[in-house]
Order: C-alpha cells, then structure tokens, then sequence
C-alpha cells in the first residue's frame, strides 16, 4: 500500500512517517530533502523529482511505502501561492497529464491537522531551535497562516468527488506508535478523471485569503 502523507508545516508529517517506518514501512522524502538542486534548474526539473518519488514509493521492498509529502503538490501549491512557485497549476496539471504512465494516487491520502495556534507554536519552537531569531520564527510560522484551511478546503472537495481516498488525522498529540495503516479508497479514480477533477475545481475556487475573499 501507498500512503502520502500531507499537511501545513509543522502538523507532524515527518514524525508520522518515521513512526510508521518503526513498524515496517518505507518513508520516501520530500523532494528537497532527497535532492540538491542544480544551479540551473530547468522549468520542470521539481516536477520530474515528483515523479521520481513516485517511482521509488512503487518500487518499495516493503509492504507499505509512506510518501512524507505529496508528490502532486505542485498542482495544489501552485493553486495557492502562484507568486511562490515558477509556473502556475495549470502547467503543473498539464506536466501530469503529459506523464500519466509516470504517476499514480495513493491507495489513501492522510491530511494531518492540529489547530493553528498549535501549529504556529511548535513552528515558532522548532525555527527558534534550528538558529532563526525570533522574528524570522515569527514570520516563518506567519508565511503560512491560510495553508491548512485551503488544504482542508482541496482535500474535502477530493474526498467527496472520490469517497475513501482522503483520511484526516488530528495530530495534536505525538501519532501513537500503533497509528493504524488506512484502508484502500473503494473507487480509486484513474488518473485523467483525477485530473479532470482537479483542473475543474481548481478553476472555481479561490483559496482563503486571496484577493478578494
């Protein structure tokens, strides 16, 4: 089985992930940290490492493989910040669409979720820890103050289109060791009707805190 996990920062993604490679799993990271990337990065360079890890997850050894991150963020990242990120999520779906036999879904995506001013403390504490000053901390935790409420909002609208695909996990304590593995979505859809799906949302939708909402 394939497990992405996903979140705003600091809602426990890694410490979920590596909890499950505790009881047997295989954790594939996030681009970034599996990467360097190059100097001259060509326009789809991150979207291809998506793909990449998709591989490495169908490739896994071990019965369940655990994406830390989703390999389809491009598309909704670039939904919600379009002025962060160098093309915007229609390029990003269009990309799919051109390298559907390279990607698939997940047997289960799991939105982990605790309240924002959890969130926005432990962000703070773990910046504080890793040397950024309190300021920089503040606005680091400050950069995503809307994240969880529109992935909240994109996830919701998936799992009512694909009934079972999404499960929310509410991470306010330390995920128990005995986190159980979700089960299979009953009608996982194919790819190019996901797509459809996305490409149709996405276009009548504005997230939180946009101009103009």
């Amino acid at each position: 089985m394939i497990l992405t996990l996903e979140g705003a920062p600091a809602t426990g993604k890694s410490f979920l992930a590596n909890a499950l490679v505790a009881k047997g799993a295989t954790r594939i990271a996030e681009v970034n940290e599996l990467w360097r990337r190059p100097n001259e990065e060509a326009p789809t360079w991150y979207l291809r490492r998506q793909l990449d890890r998709y591989a490495i997850a169908r490739a896994a050894q071990t019965a369940d493989a655990v994406l830390d991150g989703d390999c389809l963020q491009p598309i909704w990242f670039g939904w919600l910040y379009p002025d962060r990120v160098g093309q915007n999520w229609r390029y990003a779906v269009r990309f799919f669409r051109d390298n559907v036999a390279s990607w698939g879904l997940p047997d289960q995506f799991v939105l982990l979720h605790v309240p924002e001013a959890v969130r926005v403390q432990r962000e703070r504490a773990r910046s504080l820890q890793s040397g950024r000053s309190a300021a920089r901390a503040q606005e680091k935790a400050d950069k995503y103050a809307t994240m969880a409420q529109n992935l909240a909002l994109w996830f919701e609208a998936m799992n009512s289109a694909f009934p079972g695909l999404v499960s929310v996990l509410d991470c306010r304590l330390a995920p128990a060791e005995d986190f159980p593995f979700a089960q299979a979505a009953l009608t996982a859809p194919c790819h190019r009707a996901f797509l459809d799906w996305a490409e149709d949302w996405l276009a009548n939708h504005q997230p939180v805190g946009s101009p103009g909402i």
